[in-house]
């Protein structure tokens, strides 16, 4: 929040019109055999001319859930 401008602005109302129209939607698991939690995180440093970008992806069962 300390460099915002209108663009940021402009994004969060998109993100918050989505959560809005999509508040009825819902998650759909099928069964699964195992209910293993498995969890994958992924991360660049990319020295000192790039950003830091990191990613993490969780699975229930075969379901991708975050």
């Amino acid at each position: 929040m300390k460099d915002h401008d209108r663009n940021n602005y402009q994004t969060a109302l998109k993100l918050l019109r989505y959560l809005y129209f999509t508040k009825f939607d819902g998650l759909h698991l099928k069964k699964a055999d195992d209910l293993e939690i498995r969890i994958y995180a992924d991360a660049s440093y990319g020295g000192e001319e790039y950003r830091l970008q990191s990613g993490v992806m969780m699975t229930l069962g075969n379901q991708l859930v975050g």
